[in-house]
């Protein structure tokens, strides 16, 4: 089953998609570019799209695929590897989080990561997520897509092989992406019968829940 890892970072001021795209030879573009060249070297690696929040434009995300987390954790001992990440951090202000999640079903995530908005929710617990919720969040995305008014072009689900913190929480945490022609069309879908039906269900045990819209980019 292949992984997703997700990663953000906040990045230094002026430093914007808009400007990255505008200014191929800007310092940022150059950092991306240089860890992009290396990343797509790697072995297990699949995929990468990047781009920034939309509630918080001044937060980089990355959403990659490998062929499993343990993928992942060996190129981040490459030497190689190393050395471009350092350099990338020149454009941080800060440490970033990461986490990895199995999320299925996995034909499902590449059609999200290539909407023209992709919603990233974690649901965070403190402890582990309770038994047979992902089969609740399974039947949730599955009737999200037979709605007839606003509805996701993709969706998949999985539980973090981390504890992720947030706050006072820590915990492994469900995350759910899904991908949406617009913002507006998630916040329409809000008021569906399905929204209405499922949500109590998922939020059962759930301490706290964070939303991000990303436009994501492809490397």
């Amino acid at each position: 089953m292949p992984t997703t890892e997700i990663a953000g970072f906040p990045l230094i001021d002026g430093v914007t998609m808009d400007s990255i795209a505008d200014d191929p030879n800007s310092e940022a573009a150059l950092r991306i570019k240089e860890w992009s060249d290396e990343i797509v070297r790697q072995k297990g690696y699949h995929a990468t799209s990047y781009g920034t929040i939309a509630e918080s434009p001044s937060d980089l995300v990355a959403v990659i695929i490998w062929d499993s987390m343990e993928a992942h954790i060996s190129t981040l001992r490459q030497p190689d590897y190393k050395a471009v990440a350092e350099s990338i951090s020149s454009i941080f202000t800060g440490a970033g989080y990461m986490y990895h999640v199995d999320l299925e079903p996995h034909d499902e995530v590449q059609r999200a990561m290539d909407a023209p908005v992709m919603e990233i929710a974690l649901f965070n617990f403190d402890h582990e997520p309770p038994g047979g919720c992902l089969e609740i969040f399974q039947a949730f995305r599955k009737a999200a897509g037979k709605e007839s008014g606003a509805t996701p072009i993709a969706s998949a689900v999985g539980i973090t092989h981390e504890e992720v913190e947030f706050g006072d929480i820590k915990g492994n945490a469900v995350v759910l992406v899904v991908g949406w022609e617009s913002i507006e069309a998630h916040q329409a879908f809000r008021d569906s019968g399905t929204y209405k039906k499922y949500m109590p269900q998922l939020m059962k045990e759930v301490e706290k829940v964070q939303i991000h819209h990303v436009a994501l980019r492809k490397v």
